[in-house]
Protein backbone atom coordinates (compact mmCIF):
# COMPACT_ATOMS: atom_id res chain seq x y z
CA UNK A 1 0.00 0.00 0.00
CA UNK A 2 0.94 3.50 -0.56
CA UNK A 3 -0.20 6.89 -1.34
CA UNK A 4 0.59 7.49 -4.34
CA UNK A 5 0.48 11.45 -4.60
CA UNK A 6 3.51 11.28 -1.87
CA UNK A 7 6.40 11.36 -4.03
CA UNK A 8 7.97 9.00 -1.19
CA UNK A 9 5.78 6.54 -1.11
CA UNK A 10 5.33 6.01 -5.12
CA UNK A 11 9.15 5.32 -5.28
CA UNK A 12 9.42 3.33 -2.62
CA UNK A 13 6.65 0.50 -3.01
CA UNK A 14 8.18 -1.25 -6.18
CA UNK A 15 11.03 -1.95 -3.78
CA UNK A 16 8.50 -3.14 -0.77
CA UNK A 17 6.77 -5.05 -3.45
CA UNK A 18 10.15 -6.70 -4.46
CA UNK A 19 10.82 -7.33 -0.67
CA UNK A 20 7.57 -9.03 0.32
CA UNK A 21 7.42 -11.18 -3.04
CA UNK A 22 11.51 -11.60 -2.91
CA UNK A 23 11.71 -11.84 -6.41
CA UNK A 24 11.36 -8.96 -9.51
CA UNK A 25 8.44 -6.94 -11.01
CA UNK A 26 7.56 -9.03 -14.14
CA UNK A 27 4.67 -7.01 -15.00
CA UNK A 28 3.64 -3.55 -13.65
CA UNK A 29 0.06 -1.89 -13.97
CA UNK A 30 -0.35 1.56 -13.53
CA UNK A 31 -4.02 1.64 -13.12
CA UNK A 32 -4.43 3.96 -9.65
CA UNK A 33 -6.24 7.21 -10.57
CA UNK A 34 -7.73 10.33 -9.60
CA UNK A 35 -10.78 11.54 -11.76
CA UNK A 36 -11.97 14.97 -10.53
CA UNK A 37 -14.19 17.29 -11.67
CA UNK A 38 -12.55 21.28 -12.75
CA UNK A 39 -13.02 23.47 -15.26
CA UNK A 40 -10.61 24.88 -17.35
CA UNK A 41 -11.39 28.59 -16.36
CA UNK A 42 -11.10 28.03 -13.01
CA UNK A 43 -9.36 24.61 -11.95
CA UNK A 44 -6.40 25.19 -9.54
CA UNK A 45 -2.63 24.61 -9.39
CA UNK A 46 -3.62 22.15 -6.51
CA UNK A 47 -5.59 19.93 -8.59
CA UNK A 48 -3.52 19.89 -11.19
CA UNK A 49 -1.04 18.84 -9.57
CA UNK A 50 -2.73 16.05 -7.28
CA UNK A 51 -4.10 14.61 -10.63
CA UNK A 52 -0.53 15.02 -12.31
CA UNK A 53 1.02 13.18 -9.14
CA UNK A 54 -1.25 10.37 -8.80
CA UNK A 55 -2.08 9.62 -12.50
CA UNK A 56 1.03 10.60 -14.28
CA UNK A 57 3.94 10.91 -12.08
CA UNK A 58 3.58 8.27 -9.87
CA UNK A 59 3.67 5.59 -12.88
CA UNK A 60 7.04 7.51 -13.59
CA UNK A 61 7.99 7.04 -10.48
CA UNK A 62 7.10 3.08 -10.41
CA UNK A 63 7.94 2.40 -14.12
CA UNK A 64 11.46 3.89 -13.44
CA UNK A 65 12.22 1.67 -10.87
CA UNK A 66 10.88 -1.24 -12.55
CA UNK A 67 12.80 -0.51 -15.46
CA UNK A 68 16.40 0.13 -12.93
CA UNK A 69 15.32 -3.91 -12.22
CA UNK A 70 18.14 -4.19 -15.51
CA UNK A 71 15.68 -7.08 -16.59
CA UNK A 72 12.75 -8.24 -18.81
CA UNK A 73 9.64 -6.36 -17.74
CA UNK A 74 5.94 -5.17 -19.03
CA UNK A 75 4.42 -1.96 -18.11
CA UNK A 76 1.02 -1.10 -18.75
CA UNK A 77 -0.30 2.03 -17.84
CA UNK A 78 -3.98 3.13 -17.81
CA UNK A 79 -4.76 6.13 -20.01
CA UNK A 80 -8.34 6.92 -21.28
CA UNK A 81 -10.05 6.20 -24.65
CA UNK A 82 -10.70 10.33 -24.76
CA UNK A 83 -7.43 10.90 -24.25
CA UNK A 84 -7.34 12.64 -27.58
CA UNK A 85 -10.81 14.60 -27.16
CA UNK A 86 -11.85 17.89 -24.69
CA UNK A 87 -13.90 16.78 -21.88
CA UNK A 88 -15.25 19.75 -20.56
CA UNK A 89 -15.62 19.40 -16.47
CA UNK A 90 -12.24 16.93 -15.95
CA UNK A 91 -8.96 18.66 -17.64
CA UNK A 92 -6.98 18.02 -14.63
CA UNK A 93 -7.48 14.65 -15.14
CA UNK A 94 -7.22 15.02 -19.00
CA UNK A 95 -4.07 16.72 -18.84
CA UNK A 96 -2.80 13.86 -16.41
CA UNK A 97 -3.67 11.08 -18.92
CA UNK A 98 -2.49 12.91 -21.75
CA UNK A 99 0.85 12.98 -19.83
CA UNK A 100 0.52 9.45 -19.07
CA UNK A 101 0.50 8.83 -22.43
CA UNK A 102 3.44 11.00 -23.47
CA UNK A 103 5.48 9.31 -21.00
CA UNK A 104 4.38 5.73 -22.22
CA UNK A 105 5.77 6.38 -25.54
CA UNK A 106 8.77 7.63 -24.03
CA UNK A 107 9.58 5.22 -21.81
CA UNK A 108 8.89 2.67 -24.14
CA UNK A 109 11.68 3.88 -26.49
CA UNK A 110 13.63 4.80 -23.61
CA UNK A 111 13.23 1.47 -21.13
CA UNK A 112 14.15 -1.08 -24.51
CA UNK A 113 14.71 -3.73 -25.19
CA UNK A 114 14.34 -5.09 -21.35
CA UNK A 115 11.09 -3.12 -20.50
CA UNK A 116 7.89 -3.07 -22.86
CA UNK A 117 5.84 -0.35 -21.91
CA UNK A 118 2.02 -0.03 -23.46
CA UNK A 119 -1.45 1.47 -22.91
CA UNK A 120 -4.82 0.33 -22.45
CA UNK A 121 -7.34 3.10 -22.85
CA UNK A 122 -10.75 2.29 -21.50
CA UNK A 123 -14.03 4.04 -22.23
CA UNK A 124 -17.31 3.69 -20.19
CA UNK A 125 -16.97 0.47 -17.83
CA UNK A 126 -16.63 1.78 -14.56
CA UNK A 127 -19.01 5.09 -14.64
CA UNK A 128 -17.66 7.95 -12.29
CA UNK A 129 -19.43 8.17 -9.08
CA UNK A 130 -21.39 11.25 -10.15
CA UNK A 131 -22.85 10.22 -13.59
CA UNK A 132 -26.49 9.44 -13.12
CA UNK A 133 -28.04 6.69 -14.85
CA UNK A 134 -29.20 9.05 -18.02
CA UNK A 135 -25.25 10.26 -18.92
CA UNK A 136 -23.93 6.31 -18.45
CA UNK A 137 -26.87 5.41 -21.06
CA UNK A 138 -26.32 8.69 -23.19
CA UNK A 139 -22.16 7.65 -23.38
CA UNK A 140 -23.28 3.90 -24.35
CA UNK A 141 -25.40 4.64 -27.62
CA UNK A 142 -22.31 7.03 -28.15
CA UNK A 143 -20.05 4.65 -29.18
CA UNK A 144 -20.54 1.99 -31.91
CA UNK A 145 -21.21 -1.34 -29.90
CA UNK A 146 -23.81 0.23 -28.08
CA UNK A 147 -23.00 -0.90 -24.79
CA UNK A 148 -20.76 0.06 -21.88
CA UNK A 149 -17.84 -2.27 -21.12
CA UNK A 150 -17.23 -4.36 -18.35
CA UNK A 151 -13.80 -4.53 -16.22
CA UNK A 152 -13.11 -8.14 -17.61
CA UNK A 153 -12.39 -6.39 -21.16
CA UNK A 154 -9.99 -4.17 -19.55
CA UNK A 155 -8.43 -7.02 -17.68
CA UNK A 156 -7.96 -9.00 -21.10
CA UNK A 157 -6.46 -6.24 -22.77
CA UNK A 158 -3.79 -5.63 -19.91
CA UNK A 159 -3.27 -9.48 -19.97
CA UNK A 160 -2.75 -9.23 -23.77
CA UNK A 161 0.20 -6.15 -23.77
CA UNK A 162 1.53 -7.49 -20.95
CA UNK A 163 2.29 -11.21 -22.39
CA UNK A 164 3.07 -10.04 -26.41
CA UNK A 165 6.71 -10.30 -26.03
CA UNK A 166 6.63 -8.50 -29.78
CA UNK A 167 4.49 -5.31 -28.94
CA UNK A 168 5.58 -2.17 -27.45
CA UNK A 169 4.54 1.78 -27.43
CA UNK A 170 1.36 1.14 -28.63
CA UNK A 171 -2.21 1.87 -26.84
CA UNK A 172 -5.09 -0.46 -26.89
CA UNK A 173 -8.70 1.19 -27.02
CA UNK A 174 -11.15 -0.74 -25.14
CA UNK A 175 -14.16 1.74 -25.77
CA UNK A 176 -16.37 0.32 -27.88
CA UNK A 177 -14.90 2.17 -31.04
CA UNK A 178 -16.21 5.12 -29.04
CA UNK A 179 -12.60 6.89 -29.94
CA UNK A 180 -13.49 6.63 -33.74
CA UNK A 181 -16.06 9.30 -33.41
CA UNK A 182 -13.14 11.62 -32.18
CA UNK A 183 -14.71 14.84 -30.02
CA UNK A 184 -18.26 14.50 -30.90
CA UNK A 185 -20.90 14.94 -28.19
CA UNK A 186 -21.97 11.80 -25.89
Amino acid sequence: RADLAEADEAAGLVAAVVAKAGRPVDVLVNSASVFGRSDLRTFTREELDRELRVNALAALDLSRAVAAQGREAAIVNLVDARVGDYVPGRVAYQLSKRMLLSLTRMMAVEFAPAVRVNAVAPGIVLPAEDMDAAAVERMARGNPLGRIGEAEDVAEAVAFLATSAFVTGQVLYVDGGRHLRGAADD
